[in-house]
C-alpha cells in the first residue's frame, strides 16, 4: 500500500498472485476510495508484490517476491508515464517483505527467507545502486520510514525472535546498527506491509491482506510533530529549534550550561542577553530576548529540560 501527495490509495491486486500479472490499483481519495482503476500494469516471473512506495523523484518502487519465498526483486515504475522502468536489484538468496524510498531515491527493505524463518535483514539501495546493510539480525514483515528518515518495521507471528510477535517498532535514524528498538504497538494479528501517509499516520495491512490499520502518533502539544520525534512534547514548536543540539528544543531547554537543571547559573548567562539577538538565549524563537523568553526560564527554574521525544 501506498498513498501519494493527494491522499490517493494504491495498492497491488492480489487476485493477480502467481499469474504473472502485476496490476497496480489507484484508489481515489475524493470518492473515499469507493473509485478505483488500474494505475500501471506489468508481466512477472514472481509470486507476488510485497511493498510498494513513492520516491521524491517521480518513481514508484515495488518489491516483488519468489514463489518458494527465497528470491525476489524490487522494480521502479515511471509515475507520469505508468509504465514500468525495470529492476531496481533483484536477489537471490532472500526476498523483499517490504520496500520504501526516500526524497532522494534511496531504497529501503526489509528482507526474508522461507527457508528459514529466523533469518531477516535491513538493507539501503543508495540513488548510485551501492547496497548496505543496516542490521544483521531483524525478521521485518514489512518497513516504513517516516519524515524525519525513522525506520519503522513490522513483526511476524513468531515467539523465537528478539522482537515482540505481531509488533511495530521504530528505530531512530541516529541508531547506527538499529541497536535500540523502540515499541511502538502489539497487535492480535501479525504484522504486515506498512507505509505512511503525508499527514504522519502510519498504515499497516492486515494479515487478511484485505484490511488496513491505521496508528496514529501522539502530538501532545499540537504543533504537527509527533510526541516520538518532538523535541519539546509539552511545548508547541513547529520549527523545532535546537540551537545548542542537545536534543531539547530551544522551546524548553533553558538550560544553558548543559546540567541538566535550569538553576542559577543559566539565569546568569540569561540577564546580559536581555534585548539580544543570541539565538541560545531566545526560547520563543522571535529574533529578540525579551519577556516571553524570560517566563519560560521562570517557569522552568529548579526543573530539567524537556521533556523531549528525541532524549530518553
Amino acid at each position: 500500500i501506498e498513498f501519494d501527495a493527494l491522499g490517493n490509495l494504491y495498492i497491488e491486486d492480489v487476485t493477480d498472485d502467481g499469474l504473472l500479472q502485476v496490476d497496480i490499483i489507484k484508489l481515489d481519495a475524493t470518492s473515499g476510495y469507493s473509485t478505483s482503476s488500474i494505475f500501471a500494469s506489468y508481466t512477472t516471473a514472481y509470486l507476488g508484490v510485497t511493498g510498494l512506495d513513492f520516491d521524491g523523484l517521480g518513481n514508484l518502487y515495488v518489491s516483488e517476491r519468489s514463489t518458494d519465498g527465497d528470491a525476489g526483486t524490487i522494480r521502479k515504475v515511471d509515475v507520469a508515464a505508468q509504465t514500468l522502468l525495470g529492476d531496481v536489484m533483484s536477489f537471490a538468496n532472500h526476498r523483499p517483505t517490504g520496500v520504501d524510498a526516500d526524497i532522494v531515491g534511496s531504497v529501503f527493505y526489509s528482507a526474508r527467507k522461507e527457508s528459514n524463518g529466523t533469518w531477516g535483514k535491513i538493507f539501503e539501495i543508495d540513488s548510485s545502486l551501492v547496497r548496505t546493510e543496516l542490521s544483521s539480525s531483524i525478521v521485518a514483515t514489512g518497513i516504513a520510514l517516516d519524515f524525519y528518515g525513522n525506520i519503522f518495521v513490522s513483526t511476524p507471528q513468531r515467539t523465537d525472535l528478539p522482537l515482540l510477535a505481531n509488533s511495530v517498532y521504530m528505530f531512530r535514524s541516529t541508531d547506527v546498527g538499529m541497536l535500540n528498538p523502540i515499541l511502538v504497538g502489539t497487535f492480535k494479528q501479525r504484522g504486515g506491509e506498512l507505509t505512511f501517509d503525508d499527514a504522519g499516520d502510519l498504515y499497516m495491512v492486515g494479515d487478511d491482506k484485505v484490511s488496513i490499520i491505521k496508528i496514529s502518533p501522539d502530538d501532545t502539544d499540537g504543533d504537527g510533530v509527533p510526541d516520538y520525534a518532538d523535541n519539546c512534547t509539552l511545548s508547541a514548536n513547529f520549527a523545532q529549534r535546537d540551537t545548542d543540539a542537545d536534543g531539547y528544543g530551544n522551546m524548553c531547554d533553558p538550560d544553558f550550561d548543559n546540567n541538566v537543571v535550569v538553576g542559577a547559573a543559566d539565569l546568569a548567562y540569561f540577564k546580559p542577553k536581555y534585548f539580544s539577538s543570541d539565538p541560545h538565549a531566545d526560547l520563543n524563537g522571535d529574533g529578540v530576548v525579551a519577556g516571553a523568553d524570560l517566563a519560560i526560564l521562570k517557569v522552568m527554574f529548579f526543573k530539567p529540560p524537556g521533556p523531549s521525544g528525541l532524549v530518553p
